[in-house]
């Protein structure tokens, strides 16, 4: 195996440990946002909740700027190689997008290499959607529990909203015109 070839793997499994500091990440910010929840009751995170989150959130962005940044320098390697192979002159300056894919990376590697690196990026990648998936449900349920909770106050308190609130059995209506002159006198 020669030295580029071993430099390359190298690289690869250095981003793969970069991506997999980003699926720890989006866990630990998922944890902690299914116990807030699970905490929070009927009525919801409170904003200073939410707040607590922030060191999680500033530790994934600083995960993904990270794993970012190492993604182009593995980009602008394999196209520095493949310039080498297609003669300086006729190679265009910028790297092209479709060397920055792993699995076209891979394909550059001895089979049995590519194939353990593989698996590792298969394996992370189901890890990431999973995590993503989970991220977005949490934050659909922190968005519902919170908005329905200030619908029903509006409708409980039967305040002057044009939308549709809820009543106190969490039965959703909307309040009719009519409603606000006799409620308002």
């Amino acid at each position: 195996m020669n030295q580029q070839t071993e430099r390359l793997g190298v690289l690869v499994e250095r981003q793969l440990q970069l991506e997999s500091g980003v699926a720890d990440a989006l866990d630990a910010l998922n944890d902690e946002m299914a116990a807030l929840l699970d905490n929070s009751g009927i009525y919801g995170p409170k904003q200073s909740d939410l707040q607590q989150l922030s060191p999680l959130l500033e530790r994934l962005q600083h995960c993904q700027a990270d794993s970012r940044k190492s993604r182009q320098i593995l980009s602008r390697y394999v196209g520095a190689k493949a310039t080498e192979q297609l003669e300086a002159s006729e190679a265009s300056s910028e790297t092209d997008d479709s060397l920055s894919s792993i699995k076209t990376i891979l394909a550059e590697l001895p089979v049995a290499e590519s194939e353990r690196l593989d698996a590792n990026r298969r394996r992370l990648h189901d890890r990431l959607v999973a995590a993503q998936q989970r991220l977005t449900a949490n934050q659909v349920v922190i968005f519902y529990s919170t908005e329905f909770h200030r619908r029903y106050l509006l409708g409980v308190l039967q305040c002057d909203v044009d939308e549709a609130s809820y009543q106190a059995d969490g039965l959703a209506f909307k309040l009719p015109t009519e409603k606000i002159i006799g409620r308002n006198c």
